[in-house]
């Protein structure tokens, strides 16, 4: 749940963020005691140095210096070991100066995003008709809630595209799929990468870019336009406000038509001559990647950037949710009430269906709408699935392009045989 604008754009590839090497506790005591001998045997070492500095001393060297840096040669394993531990400290010391920016940045942003959120443009209702709606698909299972039709509509072109949406809603504009295909060097028989934005992404000059990136690499890219956003913004609102703007089950809906599209568009590239399909999703886009890896098989890979694992989590344990928990406990829609969905939403209540190593997770270090710990455990989860980490919280340039490079590392054959 980020703000789009921030994240998308392609920046510079962040550093590796993977482990670093960390002085135990035992190492730094024996370094300190003299770099790896006993700390009497060096002591005595050091003493018949220092005696044959003063011996050497006698022919116009200054003897103070001689000895002084002899005993610095002496003592050099502590030092090497206040070396690494000053090294250890600083490092503690940006890690904490990276984690109060990535806090002040997404508090920024989540402000801003609860502002929207006041305006209550998506409408509401009340605990009972919460209770029957989760009893409705609850009883008719996961399959019904994002199931797509035998028949797939055919027809994929360059360029801006549009189609009825087989969902239907109370705002006309999001009543009509909207795509930007740009396809690879083989046309629409080139493979097929879709990609899925944030919540509240008002630009697609990042996704541009990346397309371009795509293209030279011999695939086809999609930009598939979230419910509620862009082109599918309803009139007087901003992009994606209605996503969640504290209607649960307007919220509900707009994830359940997002995974069928989602579902819908990668079967009609195959149809149109992809030989395989993959999705890079950011935020929103990430969450509804994971659903849909959960029912559309075949799928040649995925790419989850800071994924929303457990929206009760990203509205009643971040800064983020505000708003929407003020707006709903004030309407009798507590937490455990809201979790009674979780089962056909949350990505960790279900199974991929392509193999673990072709799922590519990333998490940010200090991200409280997609907590790290989350991620970890659904890449486990899910059987091994890859996970990295970017120092960053929920909003920062990092993760975009580190996650195309860790996909590329970690997938070659993806682009390799292009």
């Amino acid at each position: 749940m980020a703000i789009g604008r921030q994240i998308e754009m392609s920046g510079s590839s962040g550093g590796d963020c993977g482990e670093r090497p960390t002085l135990r506790r035992s190492q730094l005591g024996q370094e300190t005691a003299g770099g790896g001998g006993g700390g009497e045997s060096d002591s005595s070492a050091c003493s018949q140095r220092g005696k044959v500095g003063l011996d050497r001393s006698v022919g116009g060297a200054d003897e103070g210096s001689f000895c002084r840096s002899e005993k610095e040669a002496c003592l050099g394993g502590g030092g090497l070991a206040q070396d690494r531990a000053g090294e250890m400290e600083s490092r503690t010391i940006i890690e904490r100066l990276h984690q109060a920016q990535s806090r002040l940045t997404d508090s920024a942003a989540f402000f801003g995003i609860g502002l929207w959120q006041l305006l209550g443009r998506a409408g509401r209702h009340g605990p009972e008709e919460w209770d029957r709606y989760v009893d409705e698909w609850l009883a008719k299972g996961p399959e019904e809630f994002f199931w797509v039709p035998d028949q797939i509509p055919a027809g994929v072109k360059e360029g801006r595209m549009d189609f009825p949406s087989l969902m239907v809603c109370d705002r006309k504009e999001n009543n009509r799929v909207h795509l930007r295909v740009w396809p690879g060097p083989k046309g629409l028989k080139s493979p097929a990468m879709v990609m899925l934005h944030s919540l509240f992404s008002a630009s697609d000059v990042g996704y541009v870019h990346w397309a371009s990136v795509l293209n030279r690499l011999g695939w086809t890219a999609v930009f598939y336009d979230l419910p509620y956003h862009f082109r599918r913004r309803p009139k007087g609102t901003w992009s994606g406000e209605l996503v969640f703007g504290g209607n649960l089950i307007r919220s509900a809906e707009a994830i359940r038509q997002a995974v069928s599209e989602t579902r819908i568009v990668t079967r009609m590239l195959k149809l149109a001559g992809a030989p395989k399909v993959g999705l890079w999703g950011m935020s929103l886009g990430g969450w509804v990647s994971a659903l849909t890896l959960c029912h559309e098989p075949e799928l040649a890979c995925a790419w989850l950037v800071q994924p929303i694992p457990d929206v009760a989590t990203a509205i009643w344990d971040s800064e983020g949710g505000w708003v929407l928990r003020r707006q709903m406990e004030q309407r009798g829609l507590d937490r455990a009430r809201a979790e009674r969905l979780l089962p056909l939403v949350c990505p960790s209540h279900a199974r991929p269906k392509i193999q673990p190593s072709k799922i590519l997770i990333v998490g940010g270090s200090h991200d409280s709408i997609a907590p790290p710990e989350k991620l970890r455990s659904l890449a486990e989860g899910w059987g091994g699935a890859h996970y990295q980490e970017v120092p960053q919280g929920h909003i920062g340039y990092q993760a975009m392009p580190s996650a195309w490079r860790w996909g590329r590392e970690l997938m070659p054959d993806l682009f390799n045989a292009q």
